[in-house]
């Protein structure tokens, strides 16, 4: 037989009922991204860093914080991460 339609994490009851659940990692993942679409590299002495990178090693706390924002405006998109974020429950 082929490959089954469902992969192995796919969340039924999310796509069910309109909303999507991602992983701790694919939201820093996705927020990294971001971070670097908006803001680009930062050069020091003609050496290319990634600005999610130079946040993260030194400001780890400002880091911290924007994440906590993004995860909530994920939210509001309905996208809900793993062990941060709740998707809403059945009533």
């Amino acid at each position: 037989m082929g490959e089954p339609i469902f992969q192995e994490g796919f969340d039924h009851e999310a796509f069910t009922q309109g909303y999507q659940v991602i992983s701790e990692q694919e939201a820093y993942k996705r927020y990294d991204n971001m971070i670097n679409e908006c803001y680009g590299d930062i050069k020091i002495m003609n050496v290319a860093y990634e600005h999610s990178d130079v946040l993260k090693d030194f400001d780890a706390i400002a880091y911290r914080c924007g994440f906590n924002d993004y995860t909530s405006h994920l939210e509001e998109d309905n996208i809900f991460v793993e062990g941060i974020t709740e998707p809403p429950k059945e009533s």
